[in-house]
């Protein structure tokens, strides 16, 4: 099993699905460890970090795949999010910006950005 990506992760996902979040967390930093470069694997794990409002530690997993992938609006997007969800509105704005440059058809990076803006139009009021 932990020979094979694939199977290390899916395993992971698996363990999430049921409800088994300790466990699939557990299996995913354990195939992080060997193959750290895999972008799914630890957006996967970020997502399943977030659910329980480990914002921190979901934005740390996703710092390292935006140093290999630095065009990647999906992580740029997630990074945004997760900011956002923390109230960094100036990180969330960086974040969101670059996943809109990287791809402009990214409607959710507009749909984040949009409420950005909106919410901090309500604060000047």
């Amino acid at each position: 099993l932990e020979s094979d990506p694939r199977r290390t992760f899916s395993l992971a996902q698996l363990l999430a699905r049921a409800g088994r979040t300790e466990e699939s967390e557990r299996a995913y930093r354990r195939g992080l460890e060997r193959y750290p470069r895999n972008t799914n694997a630890r957006m996967n794990l970020a997502h399943l970090l977030s659910r329980t409002r480990r914002l921190e530690e979901a934005e740390a997993l996703l710092l390292p795949a935006l140093e290999h992938e630095p065009r990647n609006a999906r992580l740029w997007l997630t990074l945004g999010s997760y900011r956002q969800m923390r109230g960094d509105t100036s990180g969330a704005r960086e974040a969101l910006e670059k996943a809109i440059e990287f791809d402009p058809s990214t409607w959710s990076a507009h749909f984040n950005f949009g409420l950005l803006l909106f919410d901090a139009s309500e604060t000047e009021l």
